[in-house]
């Protein structure tokens, strides 16, 4: 090889090279040529990692054919799934209603060996609440709850929203101990604007609910974790 190709074969392996090159591709609507680079990079041979920023690049853009195609991909390349993996897969395809392969990836989730992640928990969570599936979404939080997992501020911040979200029947006992979990958490926002937006909605919503229903001290106690712990 040359020494340009060699540097080319270099550069497509890199990490933060797939990412720009599937997202060129991606966003000029180069499906073929998408193709086609990750059939190449499986014949190089591609870790998880570098498979999870194909994943992670078509993530949202509204073509779950494309990551059901990546999907089988990782499958026959025997690579291991890694949480991320799982969480990419789970948002995906339960955006998108595809209920077979989500049921399928969720069956995956729970025979590996791979600990459940906060992430695992928001893909999931987000997918129920949005799907009205009360159920599935409460026994997640109880399972989450029994595997000994603190929840995060994206969890605790989507709790919040559902337990809030039912006027004038809100379930003050299940606000009350997602609050238990928040006031766990620390310096949510440090290092994550997201997660900091989702603190500071949390507070809010938590703050309206507990003055409406009586409950001053615990609007006490939210003003002083925001203003400790909501930091940017």
């Amino acid at each position: 090889k040359t020494r340009a190709e060699m540097d080319n074969a270099d550069f497509q392996h890199d990490v933060a090279s797939i990412r720009v090159l599937a997202t060129a591709y991606i966003s000029s609507g180069q499906w073929e040529a998408l193709e086609n680079f990750t059939e190449e990079l499986l014949q190089k041979g591609i870790d998880i990692e570098r498979f999870n920023t194909l994943l992670s690049a078509l993530y949202g853009v509204g073509r779950v054919a494309e990551t059901k195609k990546l999907w089988k991909h990782m499958a026959d390349a025997e690579l291991v799934p890694t949480g991320r993996t799982f969480t990419l897969l789970l948002h995906e395809f339960g955006r998108h209603q595809q209920w077979e392969e989500f049921e399928s990836v969720l069956q995956q989730l729970k025979e590996s060996n791979t600990r459940l992640t906060n992430g695992n928990v928001t893909a999931m969570l987000s997918v129920f609440m949005q799907n009205g599936m009360e159920d599935r979404f409460l026994a997640t939080y109880e399972e989450m709850l029994g595997a000994g997992m603190l929840p995060d501020i994206r969890v605790c911040n989507i709790l919040v929203m559902v337990f809030s979200s039912q006027g004038e029947k809100v379930d003050v006992q299940q606000l009350v101990k997602v609050w238990g979990h928040m006031r766990k958490l620390r310096d949510v926002g440090l290092r994550n604007r997201k997660h900091l937006h989702d603190a500071l909605a949390s507070c809010q919503r938590l703050r309206e609910c507990f003055h409406h229903h009586g409950h001053p001290e615990l609007v006490t106690e939210v003003d002083r974790w925001e203003m400790q712990n909501c930091v940017a």
